[in-house]
């Protein structure tokens, strides 16, 4: 098409695009992955992660991410104190890690770089819907270990209603002000569509009603839309370590009750002299290591008799 005029008849110059945020650390060479995995595996190996990857070539609606979608990059997270740039730009610590698996000098080095870390055990990862992520770092090749919480699991144990409240989205949830207080405001994740949506243009060039979302692969490489993509992808991972905290605290205080179980007898082993033990107590002993065990599950698949069902 033409270009847009201004009034004196020049070209309208091009819309600024929206820088890298400065707390972010991009990686899209082996060399910065490796530089990353060592804080990563040292000085922050105590730390508990938040994970995030996107995904190209994937219709969530109809298809399963086991065997199916591109990752095009992933986010981590650690808490503010951490920092993985060279010097201090701009006079921010550079706490969050995107890692670009489009326009980088060697994808398959990057993923292998990173191996070590997301299968390591005793590094602590947490995730918001674990049986997505997971198996797209399957589809790459990397078996993640590590699992410490999934924010979707934890918030439907600290309040079983929220279906009629907004729902489990990280987005619904993380701007949740009882549940994260005034951290709601800050870390409230906005959908993909309100951000990068736009009307779709009819048949006589003029725009419809309708908005629709451009490839994420399109919105990654993108000139005027990659600032964006990144503080969206690492805003993700943000909020996940938020909600991870508040729902750990808030589980860690409300006692499980028995219906006409003993507890002390029962659970003598987690009760250790207690009347009971804490929604965070029964979260880590039971629902984390079955949430564990469904994607397990999803990953083998079920066998089916073909012949039967023929």
């Amino acid at each position: 098409g033409k270009d847009a005029l201004s009034s004196e008849g020049e070209p309208e110059p091009e819309p600024e695009a929206e820088p890298v945020p400065a707390d972010v650390y991009t990686v899209d060479n082996v060399t910065q992955a490796q530089r990353v995995v060592a804080l990563l595996s040292s000085r922050y190996k105590d730390s508990c992660y938040a994970c995030d990857t996107e995904v190209a070539d994937i219709d969530v609606k109809t298809a399963s991410p086991v065997e199916h979608g591109k990752m095009i990059s992933f986010a981590l997270y650690c808490g503010p104190e951490a920092h993985f740039g060279v010097g201090v730009a701009n006079g921010s610590r550079q706490s969050k890690v995107w890692v670009d698996l489009l326009d980088c000098d060697d994808r398959e080095g990057i993923l292998e770089t990173f191996k070590p870390f997301f299968e390591n055990s005793a590094i602590k990862k947490v995730w918001h819907n674990y049986g997505f992520d997971r198996h797209i770092f399957a589809n790459d090749g990397i078996q993640c270990k590590g699992f410490f919480g999934d924010t979707l699991h934890m918030s439907r144990l600290y309040d079983s209603s929220r279906l009629t409240k907004g729902g489990y989205s990280l987005e619904s949830l993380s701007g949740d002000s009882k549940l994260l207080g005034e951290k709601a405001k800050i870390f409230k994740k906005t959908s993909m569509k309100e951000i990068f949506g736009k009307p779709n243009i009819k048949k006589d060039g003029t725009e419809g009603k309708l908005i629709v979302l451009p490839p994420v692969d399109e919105l990654q490489q993108g000139r005027e839309t990659r600032g964006k993509w990144i503080k969206y992808c690492t805003l993700d991972v943000e909020a996940t370590w938020h909600l991870y905290q508040a729902l750990e605290g808030n589980l860690y205080e409300t006692e499980c009750i028995g219906d006409g179980v003993e507890m002390p007898v029962v659970f003598g082993n987690m009760v250790e002299g207690r009347k009971s033990f804490n929604l965070f107590e029964f979260y880590s002993n039971f629902w984390r290591p079955f949430g564990s065990l469904l994607t397990d599950m999803e990953q083998m698949g079920v066998l089916a008799d073909q012949v039967h069902l023929g």
